[in-house]
Formats: C-alpha cells, sequence, structure tokens
C-alpha cells in the first residue's frame, strides 16, 4: 500500500547512522519495506537518535560474543 507506519528497519545512511536496526519510519509494500523515511528532526532528536543507536550496536556486539 505503500504507507508509512513506525517499523524497526536496517539504517544504511539515513540520518547519517550505518548498520544498525532502529525504529524508524518506513514506507512499506508488498515486499516489506521499500525505504526508510526520514523526518525532520530537532538537533536533540537527531542526538537521541545516534545515542539509541550506539546503545543498539553495543547490545548486537555483545549478543554476537555469547
Amino acid at each position: 500500500s505503500n504507507k508509512v507506519m513506525p517499523v524497526c528497519a536496517w539504517v544504511d545512511g539515513e540520518y547519517g547512522i550505518n548498520g544498525v536496526y532502529l525504529g524508524v519510519e518506513a514506507q512499506l509494500g508488498a515486499n516489506g519495506i521499500n525505504k526508510v523515511v526520514e523526518t525532520k528532526l530537532t538537533a536533540d532528536e537527531l542526538t537521541a537518535l545516534k545515542v539509541a543507536a550506539e546503545a543498539v550496536r553495543s547490545k548486537q556486539a555483545d549478543v554476537k560474543n555469547l
């Protein structure tokens, strides 16, 4: 339907963040995520998103080493 919804998606360059799954808005289609939709964020929101990305990345590394 190409509807934009909040999802957990692989972020690869969006918001200046690479290589991590994050809760973001994405356009959904018949085959899943068509694209991550970058919404306008304040500087504080962008900083918080990047902090969250690093926290997720750290947890991914912890799980990988189990």
